[in-house]
């Protein structure tokens, strides 16, 4: 069994601990392959699509509807950033099924995570900058309606203190405080450059507290 399907089971495991024996099996789905994850106490199935697979309509919609059944399903897209990823998924499917799509993806989706790779300043190598997208209800009912423009930079910064979300900028604020990035790299990778030079700067709006977590080692 190849390393990275190793560690999709792994990442399964850590979303079921109490049951954390699992079988894997590698499938071939009008050739595509998917992992059917089973916990072997319980019975309960899981199909995780391994990363860069979803590149088609077809392989978008078995995703879709394994996960409109209850599995879990893992896999990537290259976008760079949570909004892309919606659109991205949205744009597979033609006008006519539109608000069908929508509502399937604003059910099944869990939390869309996504990545930067930057430079470490601390030791060779580099370290992901995460933006993280929870599906609350907010992101529900902003991708079921057709009407609306996607809003996720705003909802990902409302579901900050609650939540557990976080953007691009507070994932490098995060790292640049603790000095594992440089400023550079920090405001290169930066969504708002301008903003996140400012921030550390020390000019912040003082009713924002959305930051407070990603900054408290700056004066480290």
């Amino acid at each position: 069994m190849s390393t990275s399907l190793v560690n999709l089971a792994s990442l399964v495991s850590a979303f079921n601990p109490v049951t954390p024996q699992l079988r894997v099996a590698a499938i071939i789905v009008r050739g595509t392959q998917i992992l059917l994850v089973e916990h072997r106490k319980r019975g309960q199935h899981y199909w995780v699509l391994p990363g860069g697979r979803l590149e088609g309509l077809e392989t978008l919609d078995t995703a879709l509807k394994a996960a409109d059944t209850g599995h879990l399903v893992f896999s990537t897209l290259h976008t760079t950033d949570a909004t892309q990823t919606i659109n991205r998924v949205l744009s597979f499917y033609p006008p006519h099924q539109q608000a069908e799509v929508r509502f399937s993806l604003a059910t099944a989706l869990q939390a869309v995570v996504s990545l930067r790779l930057v430079p470490r300043a601390d030791k060779p190598g580099r370290i992901p900058a995460c933006e993280i997208l929870i599906n609350t209800a907010a992101v529900r009912d902003n991708i079921r309606d057709m009407n609306a423009t996607l809003n996720i930079p705003d909802l990902i910064k409302e579901g900050t203190v609650q939540y557990g979300m976080q953007s691009f900028d507070q994932s490098l604020m995060g790292w640049y405080t603790k000095g594992i990035i440089s400023y550079e790299s920090a405001v290169f990778f930066a969504t708002s450059p301008g903003e996140f030079a400012l921030r550390v700067q020390g000019v912040a709006g003082t009713s924002d507290n959305t930051w407070a977590g990603f900054e408290s080692d700056s004066s480290s």
